[in-house]
């Protein structure tokens, strides 16, 4: 009878808290301005839901080689297209749309590679919802996305100079050139 009456006392105290959470969520008394600092327990939450995601989707990926110098080249014209007003590049300070963001995105150029080749991919490829991070899937083929995450993945070990030489060797396209080996396409609409 104690159990029961313990289990009636759980319960209730559960359906309180929800309650109190849907009136809270309902009156729109959480705030979800990006300039607003949330709730740590919260962000917390948040924050181990998005990597329990990210660990869960890029665990079957199979990472091609991508020491590629041309596949680097490649991934370089594309972050300098692409990233670096919120990842930041080589030498470059914080960016104003970078200090607007919350979560403030990570800067590549110390963290890139951090994740692992398949996380970083996934990442890339899908995005992140409510964080700015687009998901090029969408608009770029994997030969595109697997350079991105080469050149990810290499960053934090470039100095200003590497990076530049990078861009050289690009000459600032976002498309491999043909040859007889590999044609690449690269749709830019979604």
């Amino acid at each position: 009878m104690a159990a029961l009456k313990s289990l009636l006392v759980a319960i209730v105290i559960i359906v309180l808290i929800i309650g109190a959470g849907l009136i809270l969520l309902n009156r729109g008394l959480y705030d979800v301005a990006a300039d607003a600092r949330g709730s740590p327990i919260v962000q917390r939450f948040i924050v181990f839901v998005r990597n329990r995601s990210i660990d869960a989707h890029a665990q079957d990926i199979s990472v091609p080689p991508l020491n590629d110098p041309r596949m680097l080249a490649l991934g370089a014209a594309h972050y300098a297209e692409m990233c670096t007003t919120c990842h930041l590049a080589p030498g470059s300070k914080d960016s104003e749309l970078r200090a607007g963001l919350d979560p403030m995105p990570p800067n590549l150029t110390r963290e890139g590679g951090r994740l692992g080749p398949a996380k970083t991919y996934w990442i890339i490829k899908h995005g992140i919802r409510m964080t700015a991070m687009p998901a090029w899937g969408r608009t770029h083929d994997e030969r595109a996305l697997w350079a991105l995450t080469a050149f990810v993945e290499k960053l934090p070990t470039l100095s200003v100079d590497d990076y530049h030489k990078l861009l050289g060797q690009s000459g600032g396209q976002t498309e491999e050139p043909a040859d007889e080996e590999h044609e690449h396409e690269h749709e830019h609409s979604p």
